[in-house]
């Protein structure tokens, strides 16, 4: 078989041509000096890297009426979601 290259890269009509192009909105990019906190903002952090967090002993029990049963949302049978 014999591998001919076909080029057709000549256009029918002359290429577009802008004169000037529009120039690019440029945000102004602000960065301040940072500070530390503001003292009595944020309370001290202490334990560090070997702090532990401890769980309660047992459950407390709540009355029903502040209790949300939940469950598994299941669609029904058949339907699709399209996006």
């Amino acid at each position: 078989m014999i591998f001919m290259p076909l080029n057709l890269n000549d256009a029918l009509v002359p290429l577009n041509v802008t004169e000037v192009a529009p120039l690019r909105f440029a945000p102004l990019i602000v960065t301040d000096v940072p500070t530390l906190p503001l003292a009595g903002v944020k309370p001290v952090i202490v334990g560090g890297r070997f702090a532990t967090t401890v769980k309660f002993v047992e459950l407390i029990a709540v009355p029903p009426p502040v209790v949300t049963a939940t469950g598994p949302v299941v669609a029904p049978e058949g339907t699709v979601a399209v996006i």
